[in-house]
């Protein structure tokens, strides 16, 4: 199977580095492994809650240097952190984490599908996220920030009570998603049953979602009602 890509959204700051590391901890909790954490490739430093606190905070984040890009790595797994000020003006999306594993097995898939029944969305502010494999992240991939599209629709999608209230929330879960789940602070939606087994006529579906939640959400600055994440 082709590498496994979870995609998460705060809407909060993440260079508080108590939020980044109770992210990270929390992540690690459920079996993905983190050992290493660095700014700059290649990674070299041990994953410690010191490292992350230096990372974060020396050279201070200022309106002049508004983001961290970080990158951690663990047997099979890499972690991408973009950790921006709440006003940042950044040539990226601001406050993400992203977990890809190589080879993934089917405890891969349940390990990161099980955030989205559960209540870590709501504890740790993640507006948005999504999971399905990377190259179907690149298949989709467009330009913008998370403030100026949705990135697309994927096999397992999460939508917090913000989105669901621009959308509405009779839109939404009136769409012909396989499966939603409310789970505490929004909903998760899977496109299909099983990521292993991949209709035949996936990309129709995912069309079928694009326009009943309405193109322009998927068009950089298209849609004005798009929530806007981790600003003051």
């Amino acid at each position: 199977m082709e590498s496994l890509y979870l995609w998460m959204a705060f809407d909060t700051v993440l260079t508080d580095p108590a939020k980044l590391i109770a992210v990270l901890n929390e992540i690690q909790s459920y079996g993905v492994k983190l050992d290493r954490i660095d700014d700059v490739e290649p990674v070299r430093r041990l994953y410690t809650e010191a490292v992350v606190t230096e990372l974060l905070t020396i050279p201070p984040v200022t309106h002049e240097l508004p983001c961290h890009d970080l990158i951690g790595r663990g047997p099979r797994t890499t972690v991408g952190i973009r950790a921006c000020m709440p006003t940042a003006q950044s040539q990226g999306s601001a406050n993400l984490v992203d977990v890809a594993i190589d080879r993934p097995g089917l405890r891969d898939i349940n390990i990161l599908s099980s955030f989205f029944q559960s209540d870590f969305f709501a504890r740790h502010n993640i507006a948005y996220a999504f999971l399905d494999t990377w190259p179907e992240f690149m298949k989709q991939y467009v330009s913008g920030t998370i403030n100026q599209r949705l990135p697309g629709i994927f096999w397992l999608n999460w939508f917090s009570g913000r989105y669901v209230e621009a959308f509405g929330a009779g839109l939404v879960e009136g769409l012909p998603w396989s499966k939603t789940s409310e789970a505490e602070g929004g909903l998760a939606c899977w496109l299909y049953a099983s990521l292993t087994d991949a209709p035949d006529d996936r990309a129709e579906l995912a069309a079928r979602i694009k326009t009943g939640l309405g193109h322009a959400a998927f068009v950089k600055d298209g849609w004005e009602n798009l929530p806007q994440l981790a600003l003051s």
